[in-house]
């Protein structure tokens, strides 16, 4: 009975060991799939590349871009919506308080007004923080990996792309759908003229909402000026980042007509 217990003993320890190791090798390469931050949109070429899943590899490239830049455009939204937020119940909070204690320049009105502004505000939070959740999702489920709750973006500065309108004339002569491309440079430069229009008025109305809410900090302002100003501000700013999107899809597309069209012959 020794005898048998000794040797089956040492087998029974070694397929112990054998299963412990087995379980993390698997637990390692479940980890290494999950990000705990979004790559930049230059490590996705090589994610895509080295994915057998994935069948066609030019149409995920420029998929996985455009959800880059959506969860790139509307988290810069979601700041904006965050920041307007706190305004609007820090104004709500003082104008109740003020009107409470009856002192002019306050209507029940006003109150209901910057409520109201805050509820919208609330729901714009609510709505893009599910869209960037979405995009996030998408855009796991496109690499094959997945991203840790609330991850953030490696790259945290804007990215506007670059075009040169030179080089999509010359395409033209070289590729058979012409009207394609005629139909994209017409998006692009709309795009491009959006933008331009939006990043001129965005230090404008920043400077409207901050000359706003020291006034009404100092009491020479009133709600009604402060609840236009946050309107105004949230249109414009969220805006602007929405037109960096447009712009940079405009341009993604142009980049997938340019890889799927066919020369001339």
């Amino acid at each position: 009975m020794n005898i048998l217990f000794k040797k089956v003993l040492p087998s029974f320890f070694v397929s112990i060991l054998l299963s412990i190791f087995i379980l993390l090798v698997e637990a390692k390469a479940e980890t290494d799939s999950v990000f705990p931050f979004i790559p930049g949109i230059k490590e996705f070429r090589g994610m895509i590349d080295t994915n057998p899943s994935i069948p066609d590899k030019v149409e995920s490239y420029f998929a996985a871009k455009d959800f880059y830049f959506q969860i790139q455009s509307k988290t810069e939204q979601l700041k904006i919506s965050k920041e307007v937020r706190d305004h609007f119940e820090t104004s709500t909070e003082k104008a109740e308080q003020k009107y409470d204690r009856g002192e002019e320049g306050v209507s029940q009105s006003d109150i209901t007004k910057l409520k109201l502004g805050l509820a919208g505000t609330l729901n714009d939070i609510y709505e893009l923080t599910a869209e960037i959740d979405i995009a996030k999702l998408s855009l796991g489920h496109l690499l094959g990996i997945e991203f840790i709750v609330n991850c953030p973006l490696d790259e945290d500065k804007m990215i506007v792309l670059e075009y040169d309108p030179e080089t999509f004339d010359d395409a033209l002569l070289n590729f058979a759908d012409r009207l394609e491309f005629k139909k994209q440079l017409v998006k692009i430069k709309k795009a491009e003229n959006v933008f331009k229009l939006a990043q001129s008025s965005r230090k404008i109305t920043r400077t409207l909402l901050v000359t706003e809410v020291a006034n009404y900090d100092f009491g020479i302002g009133n709600p009604s000026d402060l609840f236009e100003a946050l309107i105004i501000y949230t249109r414009v700013l969220r805006g602007y980042y929405q037109a960096v999107y447009d712009f940079n899809k405009s341009v993604i597309n142009m980049e997938l007509i340019q890889s799927k069209v066919q020369p001339v012959q």
